[in-house]
């Protein structure tokens, strides 16, 4: 979860974000590894994310991983009625993030910042 963290933390013009979540054990153990004095709870906002699409495995597991992750997205500020699910099949291979900003395909816009 910490990873979730830093992205949303340092993509602040991200305008939509979609997470893919599979019952892959590297997943499912995430967070286990990771140091007790980092605090995922530190205050940031989102201020750009309006949309987030989870789509995810119905299994206990990852429904809990779902719940941390819906946890995380309503402390920056996004509602959950900004967020939707979709319930994917088992997988084949393993999961990934997906970062989408319309921004990256701009032609016009720098990504220096002083847009």
């Amino acid at each position: 979860m910490h990873a979730l963290v830093r992205i949303l933390q340092h993509t602040p013009i991200l305008e939509k974000l979609t997470l893919q979540l599979r019952s892959d054990e590297n997943f499912l153990n995430a967070g286990r590894d990771e140091r007790k004095h980092v605090r995922i709870e530190q205050s940031f906002a989102c201020a750009h994310l309006k949309e987030v699409s989870i789509e995810c495995e119905e299994k206990l597991r990852v429904k809990d991983k779902v719940r941390q992750i819906v946890k995380i997205l309503n402390r920056s500020g996004i509602l959950t009625e900004q967020i939707s699910f979709k319930k994917i099949p088992r997988p084949e291979g393993c999961y990934y993030f997906q970062v989408v900003s319309p921004r990256a395909y701009d032609d016009n816009w720098s990504g220096s910042g002083g847009d």
